[in-house]
C-alpha cells in the first residue's frame, strides 16, 4: 500500500509502530478479557493461524477465541494466542473460572470433566457431525439418532424467533428437549452394548 504512494518505510520501522500500538491497546485488551471471564458461560474454541516471524517463511501457530454466551454481554470475546492446543493453555484461560463452558470435542477440553466449578457443555454440531459422516454405514441407528438431534434443534430454533424470556427458554426445555435427551440417551446406551468402541457408531 505505501509503495504504491511512493512513500518507502523499513520493516523495522512499521514493526515498531505496531508494537507500540499494541503497547497502547494493552489497557483495553485486558479490561475486555476481565469482562469475558466475569460471564456464567463462556464458549471457547481454538484454530490454527500461520505466523510469519521470519521473512518468507511461516510457521502454525494456535489462536484461541473465548466468547460471553451470556445474554447480557453476548458476542463479548478476546483472542489469546497460544503456542498450542495444549491442555495447559485451557487451565491458564480457566484459572479460577466458576460457571459453564461451552467447546467442541477436542481432547484439550476433556480435563474441564475434572474442574471443580466448572460446568462442561459439548457442542451439539460436532456431535451430530460425528453421526452424520456415518450415516450411509449405519442407516438405521444414524437416522434415528439424527432425527433426535433434529428435534432439538427445532426446539432451540422455535425459542430464538419469538425471542423466548429466560424462564420460557427453561420451561420449554424442561417439557420438550429433555425427555428428547432421555431417549437419546436410553437408545445410545443400547446401541453402545452391541457396538465395539472403535468401531463406527461406537467412535461416534
Amino acid at each position: 500500500m505505501y509503495k504504491e504512494l511512493g512513500i518507502d518505510f523499513s520493516t523495522s520501522s512499521i514493526n515498531r509502530w505496531m508494537h507500540d500500538t499494541i503497547e497502547q491497546l494493552y489497557p483495553l485488551y485486558f479490561c475486555q478479557m476481565k469482562k469475558v471471564m466475569e460471564s456464567s458461560v463462556l464458549h471457547i474454541d481454538e484454530t490454527t493461524i500461520p505466523i510469519n516471524d521470519k521473512l518468507g517463511k511461516t510457521r502454525k501457530g494456535y489462536i484461541w477465541s473465548v466468547v460471553d454466551g451470556s445474554r447480557n454481554n453476548h458476542g463479548l470475546f478476546f483472542y489469546y494466542r497460544g503456542g498450542s492446543r495444549s491442555q495447559k493453555i485451557v487451565d491458564l484461560l480457566l484459572h479460577g473460572y466458576k460457571g459453564t463452558v461451552l467447546t467442541d470435542d477436542c481432547k484439550s477440553y476433556h480435563q474441564l470433566e475434572y474442574f471443580p466449578h466448572v460446568t462442561h457443555l459439548a457442542c451439539w454440531a460436532h456431535a451430530r457431525r460425528k453421526f452424520y459422516e456415518i450415516k450411509d454405514n449405519f442407516k438405521e441407528e444414524c437416522a434415528y439418532i439424527l432425527r433426535l438431534i433434529g428435534a432439538l434443534y427445532l426446539v432451540e430454533e422455535g425459542l430464538k424467533a419469538r425471542e423466548a424470556s429466560v424462564d420460557e427458554v427453561l420451561a420449554e426445555r424442561k417439557s420438550r428437549s429433555v425427555p428428547l435427551l432421555a431417549e437419546l440417551h436410553t437408545y445410545l446406551l443400547t446401541k453402545q452394548k452391541h457396538c465395539t468402541p472403535k468401531s463406527g457408531l461406537g467412535a461416534a
